[in-house]
């Protein structure tokens, strides 16, 4: 579904410059016009010594790498896996123990929801969460994921067979509510049902929180006979008496900011789509890819 790759994000800001040296005539009269030191009283020392305890639960390690999307083979449907890979790591970072991530770099699952059954075959045939990309990149993991989440009702798929799933923002709550059976009350917005998300997920030990930001949304209206370029899954004869017709392309970009604990994602989302609705598939195109 790729047309184009979205630049990754640098989240890496550059170290501050070193303060200068002071020089010691200053040091001395800085010392000589401090004032004289508070004693630690007991109270203040249980104080701080709680508040050093709770500190590495909230900054434990864990942060798992990302990648863009490799070629999928799928019982005979080819297509690239960049909302599924992306849906993939998202579960991950909701389920994923992030002491045994910090210590090791690999964690089990640990989901308190009702899990759909071909979920629970998957997490039974593959129960390890890897950081390293690398492990994702060629192993048969990867294509049984795709099978696993293809075929599904209640889940949006870019192809007319059931396959590829399409990378919008309702997506992530038709995945969450299919496979992981937790709902979001469709009143709610945007930012509300992630604060649902965050809440119901995160831990004594693993805080999860999740903001939308940079939402672009603009439409055209474009003959369907210049839309089609865009389109690249097969069977598209529903388009060919149309092709003249003019009809309202809405393309939308969604940034949502991931953090667990004191790790950092970017989630980019690219979706274009017909407005009027008036196609059995009215999905023309997008992309997916979480950047760290």
């Amino acid at each position: 579904m790729m047309i184009r790759k979205l630049r990754s994000m640098d989240l890496n800001h550059p170290l501050c410059p070193a303060h200068p040296q002071r020089h010691a005539s200053l040091k001395e009269e800085e010392g000589r016009n401090s004032p004289p030191r508070q004693k630690r009283t007991a109270k203040s020392a249980e104080e701080q010594d709680q508040k050093t305890q709770d500190v590495p639960k909230l900054l434990i390690g864990g942060h798992i790498e990302t990648s863009e999307c490799i070629t999928i083979h799928n019982r005979g449907r080819v297509y690239t896996d960049c909302m599924e890979f992306s849906l993939l790591r998202f579960l991950h970072m909701l389920s994923m123990d992030v002491a045994s991530m910090h210590r090791t770099g690999r964690s089990g699952y640990s989901l308190r929801t009702k899990v759909n059954e071909k979920l629970r075959k998957f997490i039974k045939m593959f129960p390890t969460i890897e950081r390293k990309v690398d492990n994702y990149l060629t192993s048969d993991e990867r294509s049984k994921w795709a099978t696993t989440v293809s075929d599904q009702i209640g889940i949006d798929y870019y192809r007319n067979d059931g396959a590829e799933l399409f990378t919008s923002v309702a997506n992530i709550f038709n995945f969450l509510r299919v496979f992981l059976s937790f709902k979001v009350e469709e009143s709610l917005s945007m930012q509300q049902k992630f604060d649902r998300i965050c809440g119901f997920f995160s831990t004594k030990s693993k805080k999860i929180r999740m903001s939308v930001g940079n939402l672009e949304s603009k439409k055209e209206r474009k003959k369907l006979r210049y839309v089609t370029a865009l389109i690249s899954r097969p069977s598209c004869s529903e388009y060919q008496q149309h092709l003249d017709d003019t009809y309202t392309v809405v393309t939308r970009k969604t940034e949502i900011v991931i953090q667990i604990n004191a790790g950092k994602y970017v989630w980019h989302l690219w979706e274009v789509f017909f407005e009027e609705g008036c196609f059995a598939n009215n999905f023309i195109t997008g992309h997916s890819v979480i950047t760290s």
